[in-house]
């Protein structure tokens, strides 16, 4: 029986070029990683470390990038579509015990096998075939993922997906305005807004974000690329959940029942499904039919950085500040719920009482503001959600705002870069403020290093005892 895509491709009438027949090879870039060639073309790169296969193009038709391993591979140096392809347990299962990973070439499929064993006894094995399927014009992931476990008590991810270049920040760089799915009540799809990161909705793996058993789970649309996970059968059922910060997709089964345990008592899953990239024009029609996510509220632990308990007992429309890429942050109005927004989420409480509160009735010029609540420590706050701050290599960039202080307090703000993530990299302060003090203006600097700290991050201080108000703040490219 065709799929949900099969079928849409055949209505809009979509034909496949001239066949082709793929000249697989294999060959080891170094202990590491392992290039998978159709002729001179890299399709696909293999981490042995971090269990990933990437796909970094559509078909023998369109560009395929040459076969440059980066200096940092990461989400800054992804080509294509990456996933990790074995199961996520977590420590559930205690100790990982063994890894291997094997590849070979078997006619027109090259096969990669890894298998794992865990110590109270749970195994795993996922099978990757790449082959070239002519009727879709584009090189094809059949992926089976199998695992026999002693005791599961909840749902598992057995395959993360991330488009190359979906958080990117960087001006003209954003890709994949949408991420689109087949739930069982029709196609869905979610925008491009923290807040919905965040939400209930997003998280829903049994609900909003449930995917039909035959359809699908994709990004678009691209004029690259539009890759997509076809679910072709899991057992237990499965949905998606989204990550609050890359815009990965976790794909989960839902929590083991009674039958899937075998008359031994060990608890049997399995997922099959394929990684391709569909045309650019079926990636329209699918963002034209379906209909919006019902988002519904924020989820409270998504307040964890760093924890506030003072929150509203209901967070459905929550109104937080969100900021930019590049430019002014304006506090005086919160992220809205109902359109995209691409920028960074501050999960600020809107409780005065709360440490960290987003304050709508002060701020300089305008009200809008973060303040702070120090109480004989340090407090530091930044950015939760939303895609990670790109720079670009030897530019030049100002983080700048206006600070005022109450009590014996100071303030100040931080621009950071970093290579993977807070802390790996370097602060750059700027002066302080306070105690006691009327709005000042302040500024810190830096020069982007590049592929050593492609990143940045925006971050705001309190020091002793006291308030402290930060408004009018911006992050502009000097």
């Amino acid at each position: 029986m065709p799929t949900l895509l099969e079928q849409m491709r055949a209505e809009m009438g979509l034909t496949a070029r001239a066949g082709h027949r793929p000249a697989w090879r294999v060959e080891a870039a170094d202990d590491n990683f392992t290039w998978v060639f159709d002729g001179e073309r890299a399709v696909g790169l293999i981490c042995r470390r971090e269990d990933v296969f990437e796909l970094r193009c559509h078909g023998p038709c369109g560009d395929c990038p040459p076969a440059v391993l980066p200096k940092h591979y990461h989400i800054v140096s992804y080509e294509g579509v990456r996933i990790i392809f074995t199961w996520r347990l977590g420590g559930r299962a205690g100790a990982r015990l063994s890894s291997t990973l094997d590849t070979t070439v078997d006619g027109e499929t090259v096969r990669i096998v890894c298998r794992q064993a865990f110590a109270d006894g749970t195994c795993s094995r996922t099978t990757l075939r790449l082959r070239f399927d002519a009727a879709w014009d584009a090189y094809v992931v059949d992926a089976e993922a199998v695992l026999d476990a002693r005791r599961v008590t909840t749902a598992l991810e057995f395959c993360n997906v991330l488009p190359a270049g979906i958080g990117d920040s960087r001006p003209g760089r954003e890709r994949y305005p949408l991420t689109c799915w087949s739930h069982p009540c029709g196609l869905r799809k979610m925008l491009k807004n923290p807040l919905w990161f965040c939400s209930v909705g997003a998280a829903d793996y049994d609900g909003e974000k449930q995917v039909a058993q035959g359809g699908f789970l994709g990004f678009g649309p691209d004029p690259r690329m539009n890759p997509v996970v076809e679910i072709v059968h899991t057992d237990p059922a499965c949905g998606a959940m989204t990550c609050d910060n890359l815009q990965d997709e976790h794909l989960m089964v839902r929590p083991a029942e009674g039958r899937h345990a075998a008359a031994s008592g060990w608890c049997h899953l399995e997922a099959c499904y394929r990684l391709f990239s569909v045309p650019t024009a079926l990636a329209e029609e699918i963002a034209r039919r379906a209909t919006l996510m019902t988002p519904g509220a924020m989820l409270a632990w998504k307040f964890q950085y760093p924890p506030i308990p003072e929150l509203p007992a209901d967070l459905a429309g929550v109104e937080l500040p969100g900021s930019p890429f590049r430019g002014a942050f304006d506090w005086s109005r919160p992220v809205p719920w109902d359109r995209p927004f691409n920028g960074r989420l501050w999960t600020a409480s809107p409780d005065p009482r709360a440490a960290i509160h987003y304050d709508r009735t002060v701020g300089h010029g305008v009200p809008g503001s973060i303040r702070l609540r120090a109480d004989g420590g340090e407090l530091a706050f930044g950015p939760a959600s939303g895609h990670t701050l790109h720079t670009e290599a030897g530019q030049r960039y100002r983080f700048s705002g206006w600070i005022r202080t109450r009590g014996q307090v100071t303030g100040w703000i931080a621009a950071c870069d970093m290579l993977f993530r807070l802390g790996d990299g370097r602060e750059f302060a700027s002066p302080q403020v306070g105690p006691d003090s009327d709005w000042t203006r302040v500024a810190a600097e830096f020069v982007a290093r590049g592929d050593d700290a492609p990143f940045a991050d925006t971050i705001l201080h309190a020091r002793g005892v006291g308030e402290v108000w930060f408004s009018e703040l911006a992050f502009d490219l000097v």
